[in-house]
């Protein structure tokens, strides 16, 4: 039994060896014939990397990555044949995979031929082509993407996980994550890719505003996330914004691409204040819009078009917040987004000044002695113009009165007479007397002047809201003034009633309190009164001469509060120090016994208010170095006096105080200021005719739009007119019903108070609708056609040159290694063979399919 089981187990081992090397040859066997069917450069490939020549295999790469740079359609494919188990989407040291390097390259069969071997990644070849502006390449890519989208049934395959056949990850070595082919198109301002991308359903999404607390720009558990937003999502606003700015993108996405324009200069001016670190980024993308506003522009070629333009209330309802609404409603918006080049285009200033001298068309084109002459009547005819209009409105031969120019020449008049009555009443008499009872005819002129003033900006803010009114800086400067006499007026008034109360009236000025009602009434009149002919400036805007002089003076004022603030801060820090000092020697007085001279200690820098005006007045050369000497005393009680003694050490650390500031304030800071001024002088000078425009422009608006007829004070008067208005305007508001003859409706809101508010019928909405959007539609049809041309006549550049030259030089050495061998290898029937198996991975050297004919060279 025993020599049984031996046996059997030497029977099982041995049946199971020879199982194990029946498997073992079964395997090899299966290998060899795998093995043999591979074509030779695939078994080439296989040994190389079974020996792990890592050198053997990087040739074979380099050799597909030589053809593709070559554009050797036929040894690409001959290469992919025999080597199938290359990875068609390998690197080189830049990072370009062979389509990418065939898309750079613009060989269009490249591309096709590529996109066909399985496998192939996309990666950001599509992003390449886009850039190298190739529409042809571009379709071949999209179709295919398009194909592979229908086959993996994915939504958007560039952005989302696709199939392992079609893209996989990729990381750019060129463009960031987040650009899309979009956003490249349109920072390429290529209309035709735009369009082709957008009618396959792309889009670009609006940025998140700064800081936003979204989920996609605050991303929870992050490391970085207490250090404020992140840098890709500042790239990605950028970028976007970079996108949304072209000018290509906007002509073919907006409806309104001049108020598409204006909001986005509008939005890159907020984000230059609100992301400091990409200021340069945003204000370059401003100036985008604001050029492309102003080529839009441009194209217009009749008058009626520029009024279209400039009529147009579609996205101005944060402008027409007043009472009426504007009638040149984007003109105040690019007015208020400061669009300057727009505004001052010589087509809007065309029909601007054709409106400003509203009947009156050639009063501009007349010499200045006409014009001249005009005024001088204007003005004497005034005041019976005047009457003429308080009761007979609606006559025809008034009408001219509403025009703008003499709207402005009526205000002019008004106020230089208040002008005048201000300078009779200063050379006047001066009176002792306190009281209303003692005024004059013409400080009674010049109350009722200012309440007529008063009415006059009240009736302003109600008509353009106080959005548009407080905007300019005039306006609040007029209101100062205002306030500034009514204040005067405010402390007659107490003064009088004082003197009413406790008598006094004739008591001597010499007599008065510091803080008499009529001594603060004089300060401020006085100070009212410089305001009062300061604001005469502001009519020099008018004027071609004076109004960049007034440009100038208020850049330079600007220029001039800034280091206002640095000289506070230096006047404060040197008036404690030095105050510190010397504040302990105050009164001091010292005798000379022997002389019998005595000395007392300056009092500029013994008090702190001492000291800032002493230092104030250095600036200008108002200060002595003796105010820096310390005086010790040595008289006491008037009667004794003790030994003179010298306190040089504290002398000395004033003197110092005294010598720094004088070096850093004056020598320094003032020279700084004038550098300043000086810079922005020429600033202005540089833009000097722009500059002026627009500030004509924001004048000539303030008169565009309906206001009263009559200057101040006549506006205080009553007129029939406005008595009428008033009592329809209360019977609508108590009836609560439409007017319509005139298509108006009453209502009554926070923001507008009770007003009339025009309603447009819909047919002729609808009608001027239309009408806007042909307008548009040519405008950008214009403005495309131009950009062609301008494209089309570009001169040639020596890089340009230099890269057709290359070019010509590749494919000539292609065509001439082509025929050397066709000829080389030609038999006598003039048939070419393909070259031998030597030469068949030799960089250079063409594998051909089928007999190639020498007559098909030529062809």
């Amino acid at each position: 039994m025993k020599l049984r089981k031996q046996d059997k187990n030497k029977n099982d081992e041995v049946d199971k060896g020879k199982g194990e090397n029946d498997f073992w040859h079964q395997f090899v066997k299966s290998r060899a014939e795998s093995i043999q069917s591979l074509n030779a450069g695939e078994q080439e490939l296989l040994y190389l990397v079974t020996e792990g020549d890592v050198q053997g295999v990087q040739g074979h790469i380099e050799e597909l990555l030589y053809l593709v740079t070559e554009g050797d359609v036929q040894g690409v494919q001959g290469h992919i044949e025999s080597h199938t188990t290359i990875d068609i989407n390998t690197t080189d040291y830049q990072g370009r995979t062979p389509l990418t390097i065939a898309v750079q390259n613009q060989h269009e069969d490249m591309v096709y031929n590529l996109i066909q071997c399985p496998n192939i990644v996309l990666g950001d070849s599509l992003l390449h082509a886009i850039k190298e502006g190739n529409v042809r390449i571009i379709e071949v890519l999209l179709n295919w993407q398009d194909e592979n989208h229908r086959k993996t049934k994915q939504v958007d395959a560039f952005d989302s996980p696709e199939d392992e056949n079609a893209t996989e990850a990729f990381e750019s070595a060129e463009f960031s994550a987040n650009i899309t082919p979009l956003m490249l198109a349109a920072h390429c301002h290529n209309y035709e890719v735009i369009q082709k991308l957008i009618a396959r359903g792309d889009t670009i999404e609006i940025p998140h505003q700064v800081n936003c607390d979204c989920k996609d720009c605050k991303r929870a558990d992050d490391e970085f996330e207490c250090f404020g937003e992140f840098l890709e999502v500042s790239k990605l606003r950028i970028d976007a914004y970079k996108a949304l700015a072209s000018p290509a993108y906007i002509c073919l996405t907006s409806e309104d691409p001049i108020l598409t324009a204006f909001q986005l200069a509008h939005e890159f001016d907020k984000l230059f204040i609100d992301e400091p670190i990409f200021r340069q980024q945003y204000q370059d993308l401003s100036k985008q819009c604001r050029e492309f506003a102003t080529e839009l522009l441009d194209e217009s070629r009749t008058s009626e078009e520029i009024y279209y333009i400039l009529t147009r209330k579609e996205g101005a309802e944060k402008i027409n917040i007043g009472s009426k609404t504007m009638q040149f409603s984007r003109l105040q918006m690019a007015i208020d987004y400061g669009m300057k080049e727009f505004v001052t285009h010589p087509h809007c200033q065309q029909v601007l000044q054709t409106l400003w001298t509203k009947h009156l068309p050639d009063l501009m084109h007349k010499h200045f002695c006409q014009q001249l002459g005009y005024f001088i009547l204007f003005v004497l005819a005034l005041p019976f113009t005047t009457i003429a209009y308080l009761f007979c409105p609606g006559l025809d031969c008034l009408q001219i009165l509403k025009a703008p120019i003499n709207n402005f020449l009526r205000d002019i008049c008004s106020y230089l007479f208040f002008c005048a009555i201000l300078l009779a009443d200063t050379v006047k008499p001066f009176t002792t007397q306190r009281g209303l009872g003692t005024k004059t005819i013409l400080e009674w002129l010049v109350i009722l002047y200012v309440v007529g003033f008063l009415w006059a900006k009240v009736k302003q803010i109600y008509n353009e809201g106080p959005r548009v009114f407080f905007r300019e800086k005039w306006n609040w400067y007029d209101l100062l003034m205002i306030t500034v006499f009514l204040l005067t007026f405010l402390f007659w008034t107490i003064s009088f009633f004082e003197v009413a109360k406790h008598g006094g009236a004739d008591i001597p000025r010499r007599y008065w309190k510091w803080n008499d009602p009529l001594l603060i009434a004089e300060g401020l009149y006085s100070f009212a009164t410089v305001m009062a002919f300061g604001r005469i400036l502001y009519i020099f805007q008018i004027s071609q001469i004076l109004g960049p002089l007034q440009l100038m003076l208020d850049g330079m004022m600007l220029d001039i509060m800034q280091a206002f603030i640095l000289f506070v801060v230096i006047i404060v820090t040197f008036s404690c120090g030095i105050t510190k000092l010397y504040t302990n020697y105050e009164d001091h007085v010292r005798f000379d016994v022997e002389t019998g001279e005595s000395e007392q200690q300056a009092p500029e820098f013994t008090r702190f208010y001492k000291s800032l005006a002493t230092l104030f007045w250095a600036l200008f050369g108002f200060a002595e170095p003796g105010y820096a000497n310390v005086i010790v005393g040595n008289v006491y009680n008037e009667t004794m006096t003790t030994k003179m003694n010298y306190h040089t050490f504290t002398e000395m650390m004033g003197l110092i105080l005294f010598g720094m500031y004088q070096i850093l304030v004056v020598i320094v800071v003032v020279n700084m200021l004038i550098a300043m001024m000086s810079n922005t002088l020429n600033r202005i000078e540089e833009n000097v005719d722009m500059e002026w425009k627009f500030a004509r422009s924001k004048l000539w608006m303030q008169y565009f739009e309906a206001q009263g007829t009559l200057p101040p004070p006549m506006n205080l008067i009553p007129s029939p007119k406005s008595i009428l208005k008033l009592i329809r305007f209360l019977c609508c508001c108590m009836a609560c019903r439409r007017k319509s003859e005139k298509q108006t409706v009453v209502k009554c809101s926070m923001k507008k108070c009770c007003h009339e508010e025009e309603t447009v019928p819909l047919e002729e909405s609808e009608k001027t609708n239309v009408k806007y959007e042909r307008l548009v539609a040519i405008l950008v049809h214009r403005y495309m056609n131009r950009k062609e041309n301008e494209k089309d006549q570009e001169d040639v550049t020596p890089d340009d040159i230099e890269t057709l030259h290359q070019d010509l030089l590749r494919e000539m050495e292609k065509i001439n290694l082509k025929i050397s061998l066709l000829f080389t290898r030609s038999d006598k029937n003039h048939i070419v063979h393909s070259p031998s198996k030597k030469h068949a991975h030799k960089p250079g050297h063409v594998t051909f399919e089928k007999p190639v004919y020498v007559n098909e060279i030529d062809q």
